[in-house]
């Protein structure tokens, strides 16, 4: 059996679902499954289609969140040095397929039906599969655009008006990554609870505790504090950042200068309160903010943190918490239903309105050396459970699963006009 896996979103930064896609896809082929899996899209269209991923990165990197408008820039591109001119002119052909999805981009959609053509079925790990007559799957990580709109800019919210249902009618199996996301779906989709498979994601192995004396050299090389707090994902609505660095800049003084708040995340959409705190209160009271940072940091920055600090309102997983356990660290989460889920009683939950309950835990998981070590207790056996394997062989079975049932229409409640609400 051939399966088509859609990896376009791994073109960009590999945060969410582009490191699902890659882990999950390198996972199966460890697996030495019987099943082939091929990559959607492949040869020049791939790099054309990564070369426009660059410049994108390159903009938005460049750009003053408080100047965007839904988190899209409006400065120029760089020139693209590196391409021929004739890598150039085909780049050229396809800009206007940069969307959310490019399904208005012709070549890439004949592209795309070449290879599904010579395949059995079609995984879309990016929610919203494309049309095809395949039998598919896809992976929906959670129903925040359906249930929680006010959190996404309006592109997204238009994109999934267009597209949403007929998505999920084309659907024959829907993956999920926590029960939280599974319950969603069959409660307020209606989809049947036996085609809604949860599939964890896995934690990189490569995250593990490391030697004090390594931490502390490579601290030093990337120029990190003595000590500090951490916070890892793209910094946007839904993160509650901007109560975070309120309640850590309420803290005393000496507090502060002992530990800093490291923020680790690109800029995401509706930034712009944030940034202006950020860069007029923040900044000057002891946070700091890295960025995107590759994930041969994240090692370095999960094990040279007092703890890690993840307030958001909702998650349909949240990986940075369970990649701090692997390293053997603290975390404080909010009380996101997914949060508690994965983390399974390891963190420390405060209600993520509760400003002054994440105040209280942040000065007394600065001052209280026991306290972080109780909660540093079981973390690392309990991040080992979640593996990108056991997330693969699940996935395969779910592949089986799809292609050995009849194809026939699934009925799904309609949900496009709560999309609008506020």
């Amino acid at each position: 059996m051939r399966i088509m896996v859609n990896r376009h979103c791994e073109l960009e930064r590999k945060t969410g679902i582009g490191n699902y896609s890659n882990q999950v896809v390198d996972a199966m082929h460890r697996l030495n499954s019987p099943m082939t899996v091929e990559s959607f899209p492949q040869g020049w269209v791939k790099e054309i289609e990564s070369y426009r991923a660059r410049t994108r990165i390159s903009k938005l990197s460049r750009s003053d969140p408080r100047s965007t408008l839904n988190g899209t820039s409006t400065e120029s591109s760089p020139s693209p040095r590196f391409l021929t001119d004739r890598l150039l002119r085909l780049g050229k052909s396809l800009h206007r397929s940069w969307s959310p999805e490019p399904f208005c981009d012709k070549s890439l959609h004949r592209h795309f039906r070449s290879l599904s053509s010579k395949c059995d079925l079609y995984h879309e790990p990016n929610c919203i599969p494309w049309e095809s007559g395949m039998p598919t799957i896809t992976t929906l990580p959670d129903l925040s655009v359906v249930l929680h709109p006010e959190w996404h800019p309006t592109a997204r919210i238009e994109f999934y008006e267009e597209h949403f249902e007929r998505g999920m009618k084309q659907c024959q199996r829907i993956l999920t990554i926590s029960d939280l996301s599974r319950r969603q779906i069959v409660e307020e989709l209606g989809f049947p609870a036996a085609l809604v498979t949860r599939t964890y994601c896995g934690v990189n192995p490569d995250l593990r505790p490391l030697p004090a004396e390594a931490v502390r050299q490579r601290k030093q090389e990337m120029g990190l504090p003595e000590d500090y707090l951490l916070y890892v994902g793209t910094l946007e609505p839904r993160k509650n950042l901007l109560m975070l660095l309120k309640a850590y800049c309420s803290l005393p003084a000496n507090v502060r200068d002992h530990c800093q708040l490291v923020l680790v995340g690109g800029w995401g959409w509706n930034t712009q309160e944030l940034a202006a705190f950020l860069e007029d209160q923040a900044r000057s009271r002891g946070v700091m903010h890295l960025g995107y940072v590759p994930d041969e940091q994240l090692i370095t920055l999960y094990n040279g943190a007092r703890a890690l600090l993840f307030p958001s309102f909702y998650e349909g997983f949240g990986l940075p918490p369970l990649e701090m356990m692997a390293c053997g660290g603290a975390v404080l989460v909010s009380t996101a239903e997914a949060l508690v889920e994965t983390t399974g009683g390891h963190g420390h939950t405060i209600d993520p309105h509760d400003d002054d309950g994440w105040r209280s835990a942040m000065l007394r998981i600065i001052q209280d050396d026991e306290w972080r070590d109780h909660l540093r207790q079981g973390v690392v056996a309990w991040a080992k459970r979640f593996t990108w394997e056991r997330c693969a062989e699940e996935t395969l079975e779910a592949y089986r699963l799809c292609l050995d049932a009849p194809s026939t229409p699934t009925p799904l409640r309609s949900v496009i006009d709560r999309l609008g609400e506020p």
